[in-house]
């Protein structure tokens, strides 16, 4: 597991491990971390989504925006999201049941007016499963687009009945949103040609 997550960050954009790095140098909680292991691979296996989200409320506003724009998405919905993947690992570690369920703290979906792909053809409902993996998609696509994760996704889902998957939020037309659309022809075309 920890060799997977540091594989994770050190394939990660650099401006993006830049502004991390930044943001841990803020937090006081975080500093003992980041003094004893300098490298972001290493100390981010230790930094977990509790302090990922004390780092971003205690770090200054120039870099909360800082990280949220290399994102793509408000200091806001990014808050957001780090709060509501924090509740998901922690229902995850918990082993409650995740999948046809609301969280409880629902993340901020990126406005209409300026990020259409989360509502048309297919709205991404926040409440949902179906969010929740949007979201994490959504940043390992800025992250570390390189990852095999969404294949792994996509062979599970397959197991999934059609009403199993709608009560994840995965209804009618979400392949044809704009986030899924080319990683889901991608792992089709991949299996055709196996």
């Amino acid at each position: 597991m920890k060799k997977n997550i540091a594989n994770f960050w050190s394939a990660a954009k650099p401006s993006i491990c830049v502004l991390v790095n930044r943001l841990c140098d803020t937090s006081k909680r975080s500093m003992a971390i980041v003094k004893s292991c300098p490298r972001i691979g290493s100390w981010l296996i230790s930094w977990n989504s509790g302090r990922c989200c004390a780092s971003i409320k205690g770090a200054s506003s120039e870099i909360r925006n800082e990280l949220a724009g290399k994102l793509g998405v408000t200091t806001r919905v990014l808050k957001s999201w780090l709060v509501a993947l924090n509740t998901t690992r922690n229902i995850c570690a918990h082993h409650a049941r995740l999948w046809n369920k609301g969280i409880g703290t629902r993340p901020v979906i990126p406005t209409k007016a300026k990020n259409p792909e989360w509502y048309e053809p297919f709205q991404i409902r926040a409440d949902r499963t179906c969010g929740i993996l949007t979201i994490l998609s959504y940043l390992l696509e800025r992250v570390a687009p390189d990852t095999s994760w969404r294949s792994k996704l996509f062979s599970l889902l397959e197991t999934r009945s059609a009403d199993e998957l709608n009560r994840m939020g995965f209804t009618d037309g979400w392949k044809e949103s704009p986030l899924w659309k080319s990683w889901v022809e991608q792992y089709d075309s991949g299996k055709s040609a196996a």
